[in-house]
């Protein structure tokens, strides 16, 4: 069922037709946390918070226009180091009718339930929309500052 769904997804996106809205599919995401990172999230009660945004280019931006466009956002929360399935946004027949390079973009901070700063330092995941499925996506968080 995964491959169809990933199938039906890039299709959509490389049709690029009125009628190509993206359904929505689930892929995992998996955090990694640093010894440290683990033992101040443990300590201070804090969070994970993990934010996944549909991005593209307009096809057709206006000449004073920036062409980047943000499609949607979901977000997760996790007590701690662990694996968190997203996907459940999609993308409408209009928008994907009007935007080419549909990615991904995965940031990973601490939820600022025990300070009003981020305290983790993590990677990024930014991929073609099509690939999120089946891509074994882990990003690696330490605190920041952390050698």
């Amino acid at each position: 069922m995964k491959s169809v769904s990933l199938l039906v997804l890039a299709a959509a996106l490389f049709a690029g037709a009125a009628s190509a809205a993206l359904a929505p599919v689930p892929y995992d995401v998996t955090i990694t946390l640093s010894e440290k990172a683990a033992a101040e999230l443990t300590k201070t009660k804090e969070t994970i918070t993990v934010s996944a945004t549909f991005v593209g280019q307009k096809k057709a931006p206006k000449a004073d226009e920036d062409p980047e466009v943000m499609l949607g956002e979901e977000t997760a929360e996790l007590p701690g180091a662990g694996t968190v399935t997203l996907g459940k946004l999609g993308v409408s027949d209009e928008d994907v009718a009007n935007t080419a390079n549909l990615q991904i973009l995965i940031n990973v901070f601490s939820s600022r339930k025990a300070s009003e700063d981020n305290i983790l330092d993590c990677g990024i995941w930014q991929d073609d929309a099509a690939k999120a499925p089946a891509a074994k996506i882990t990003i690696d968080c330490k605190l920041i500052g952390e050698e």
